[in-house]
């Protein structure tokens, strides 16, 4: 990333008085022209820089994965209907039993 930087603020700095240096040479038209060529140029092999083969984007630092089909939750689900995806109350509720011992409560 310091390299790209590094170009871009040196043509910055040394473009204009080249270009201006070209211009009194051969005039303002042939010395924008150069500058033309390389766009088109750049343009034209920008393709080379894609990706092969898009992909999924990861998560950044900070953010949740998406959801995936295990964690997606039904709003018609009987057993949920506030279809909240929130588990209800109490370990009974969700229908596993909350000790070995068993109860009738």
């Amino acid at each position: 990333m310091s390299v790209v930087s590094t170009i871009g603020y040196s043509a910055f700095l040394a473009g204009p008085p080249l270009l201006g240096l070209l211009a009194e040479h051969v005039g303002y038209r042939a010395a924008l022209l150069a500058i033309a060529v390389p766009v088109a140029i750049g343009l034209v092999v920008v393709r080379a820089a894609a990706p092969l083969v898009p992909g999924p984007v990861p998560p950044g630092p900070g953010e949740a994965a998406p959801a995936g089909p295990a964690d997606s939750t039904d709003p018609t689900d009987p057993a949920d209907p506030a279809g909240s995806g929130a588990e209800p109350d109490g370990p009974r509720a969700a229908g596993r039993p909350t000790s070995g011992v068993a109860s009738d409560a």
